[in-house]
Parts: C-alpha cells; structure tokens; sequence
C-alpha cells in the first residue's frame, strides 16, 4: 500500500485536533489557535500530545518544540516535521482507521465522565 502524502498526513493530523478539542467546531482549519478557538487547556494539550505520539508513532514531543504550539497549522508542522526527521511513513487507511479508534475511546472517556 503506498505512503500518504504531507498533505494527507497533514489533514490526518488536522482531524486528530478536531476529534480532540473540548470546544468542538463543525470542521478544522490550519489557521484555528488551540486555546481561543478549540478551547484546549494544558491537560487537553497533553492528551493531543499523547495521542498525537501514538497514532503517528512519535518520539515523545519534546517541550522546546512544543512550546511554541499554538495554532492547527503548527502542530501539522510539527508533526509532518518529525515524520520527515524520522523517516516515518504512513498507509492512509491505517491512519484513518487509528483515529476513528481515538475517537471511539473519547466518547467512551466522555461518558464515563459524565456518569
């Protein structure tokens, strides 16, 4: 199966952001800031980074590359960057299928909050 491409990968990433974030819009944007638009606090923050580090096979994110993070856009630059630095590659249909996982688990997460 081949590789996906950066700007598949980068809408991947994009939809990891969407399915995550505590103020959830209809759609995500590159240009969306974390915080003011999709309401993520530094615990929502840290689970991105988590899911972030498993759907995409990442090294821990490190905090100096981290800390300037604050839009869609950056952290589809960072994680195509890392991919690129690492020699990562991914099957599309894997991808897609680890992140309707992600967000099987968050609901689940979500309701169990909620009892």
């Amino acid at each position: 199966m081949p590789s996906i491409g950066t700007d598949a990968l980068r809408e991947c990433v994009r939809e990891v952001v969407l399915r995550l974030a505590p103020d959830r819009p209809e759609t995500a944007t590159s240009e969306q800031l974390l915080s003011e638009d999709l309401g993520y606090d530094s615990l929502a923050l840290a689970e991105l980074a988590f899911a972030l580090e498993e759907i995409f096979r990442l090294p821990p994110l490190p905090g100096e590359e981290t800390a300037d993070i604050h839009s869609v856009a950056d952290v589809e630059l960072l994680v195509t960057g890392l991919a690129e630095r690492t020699g990562t590659t991914f099957e599309e249909e894997q991808l897609r299928k680890s992140i309707a996982h992600l967000s099987e688990q968050h609901a689940q997460a979500g309701e169990q909050d909620a009892t």
